[in-house]
């Protein structure tokens, strides 16, 4: 029994929760003013959106949780609310496209939505 309630722990760790809270997106997509979207290498590619363009970013978070997140992340994304950091995310364009977003001290895993695979997709290499 401990080897398997060790196994869940290491496996599910419990700052990693299922979906982001409501409230959060909601805040994310209503009151973000800012955005920086930073690609890792080869691309080095980054954006700076502003006002009400965020939201373009926020909707790219499709409600539905991935449950596996494999490779190497291809760069991640700051949103800003009145100059504070809100939320970040790592995201992953492939084999499983999805969102690792971190807010208040826990992580959440999302899928990227189709329009927002494509629009991440123009600026990796």
């Amino acid at each position: 029994m401990f080897t398997l309630r060790l196994l869940v722990i290491l496996l599910f760790p419990a700052s990693l929760c299922a979906q982001l809270p409501a409230a959060a997106t909601d805040t994310m997509y209503r009151f973000a003013d800012y955005a920086d979207v930073v690609y890792f290498p080869p691309s080095q590619a980054s954006l700076s959106v502003e006002g009400p363009n965020v939201k373009m970013l926020t909707a790219f978070i499709d409600a539905a949780d991935t449950s596996r997140l494999t490779g190497k992340p291809a760069g991640y994304l700051i949103w800003l609310v009145r100059g504070r950091e809100f939320a970040k995310a790592d995201f992953y364009l492939s084999p499983v496209p999805g969102w690792l977003i971190e807010y208040a001290g826990k992580k959440y895993r999302h899928r990227i939505s189709d329009s927002g695979l494509q629009f991440l997709k123009q600026y990796a290499k």
